[in-house]
């Protein structure tokens, strides 16, 4: 061996150490399963040419990077967002750079350097749709969001606004109206959300009274009330309330103590709350005397991850740390997939629906995966298995479905944003 390839050995071993102090949930294979899916008590199986590795150029569709080659590069993507009518796809990077392509031609038609003395939050970025064109939020550090007004063709209209905290990790229902004009940011430093409306700077209402750190807030279908919870680390006890989004007027106190996280039906009549490690609860937002019902896990967990509803209501799927567990709420609430794997520091998360509650999509140990409840097959696209496995708690958990080109994608494990066409 001469002594560059010496060197260029130590340089590689030093740079996986140095990211694996970093990055601890890294490791060198992938988990073993526990529980895997059924139907008819027969376990699910691959499709045809699956799993695939993130380089497989048959399955890529999509890829761009305005970053580093891995997450843990200076410049590597935090996060990345598409909008609504699937026109434009924002990211920014550790060093707040914000751009936005064109969706359809994967072309760039705006790219600034944010100016702040914080930088951008991993998983938090917005890009929402109006009648004058297109708001990108960014969230900095919890301590500040800044907004770039685009105009229909993506192009930049005007300054910057700030508004103080930072927008929410939306782990179940979202924290932006249905309508796309109203948003939630958290302060955690004043104990308090704040409500602002896109179109109206005069629209500013104020959620008090919460503790210290808060880590989510959904607003109903219908625009119309906002569910907070509020989870403490430094003793004070946590909350779950309803608000109206028009007053800010506090309406209902579901005296739910530190639940980790909360969705809301699609029809806007059952709220989702988790309970401790040991459960989930539903409750009535139609009858505020009815008392919840508890959905147990089989055996406890570290957290739950992602709480995410069928497009019908008909099931619940939930992600936690190794663990996603789908429940059938008709006619009695039914426990019908349990998948597990083993307790290495991994988290189930990303959930996605896909046509109609026919197949679920997830992220887990540094990839994504569909399955089908029909044809009991699973999908899978990710790192190969002599790489490093990248958990999904960062910077690949979440999942994005461009239904008008059938494409599913998000960032993968070298925070490079990738499509691959949706499975026949």
């Amino acid at each position: 061996m001469t002594m560059s390839s010496f060197v260029l050995l130590l340089s590689g071993l030093l740079c996986a150490a140095n990211a694996e102090a970093l990055y601890p949930e890294t490791v060198l294979r992938p988990p073993s399963l526990l529980h895997d899916f059924q139907k008819n008590n027969i376990s699910t199986s691959w499709a045809p040419g699956h799993p695939k590795e993130w380089s497989d150029k048959e399955a890529l569709r999509y890829e761009f990077s305005d970053g580093g080659p891995y997450r843990y590069t200076s410049g590597a993507i935090f996060a990345t967002a598409l909008s609504s009518d699937e026109k434009f796809l924002v990211t920014v990077n550790t060093s707040n750079h914000v751009s936005v392509v064109d969706f359809a031609t994967g072309t760039q038609v705006f790219d600034c350097t944010l100016s702040s003395t914080y930088q951008a939050e991993y998983r938090a970025v917005r890009i929402l749709t109006g009648s004058s064109g297109y708001d990108v939020l960014v969230s900095m550090n919890y301590q500040e969001v800044q907004k770039l007004h685009l105009s229909p063709q993506g192009g930049y209209l005007g300054n910057v606004t700030v508004y103080p905290g930072g927008l929410l990790y939306e782990k179940g229902s979202p924290s932006i109206s249905h309508n796309e004009r109203l948003f939630i940011t958290a302060v955690p430093t004043a104990g308090q959300y704040n409500i602002y409306n896109l179109d109206d700077p005069s629209v500013h209402l104020t959620l008090n009274n919460q503790p210290d750190d808060m880590y989510d807030a959904s607003i109903t279908p219908n625009d119309a009330y906002v569910v907070t919870r509020s989870y403490s680390y430094s003793g004070m006890p946590g909350s779950t309330k309803m608000w109206s989004a028009t007053t800010g007027a506090l309406l209902r106190d579901f005296n739910n103590t530190n639940s980790e996280t909360l969705a809301i039906s699609p029809d806007g009549t059952l709220l989702v709350t988790s309970l401790s490690r040991e459960a989930v609860q539903l409750w009535s937002l139609t009858n505020a005397t009815a008392p919840p019902t508890t959905l147990p896990f089989p055996e406890q967990t570290n957290g739950v991850q992602r709480l995410a509803w069928s497009p019908d209501g008909t099931y619940l799927a939930v992600g936690t740390y190794k663990n996603l567990l789908v429940w059938k709420l008709s006619p009695a609430p039914t426990l019908i997939q349990w998948y597990q794997i083993e307790a290495n520091g991994h988290d189930v998360s990303g959930l996605l629906w896909l046509e109609d509650s026919k197949r679920l999509a997830y992220r887990v140990f540094g990839g994504l995966e569909i399955y089908d409840f029909e044809s009991n097959l699973k999908y899978r696209w990710g790192s190969s298995p002599n790489s490093h496995w990248v958990d999904g708690a960062y910077m690949v958990e979440n999942t994005i479905l461009a239904k008008g080109k059938g494409w599913i994608g998000g960032l993968d494990g070298d925070a490079k944003v990738r499509f691959w066409e949706v499975p026949a």
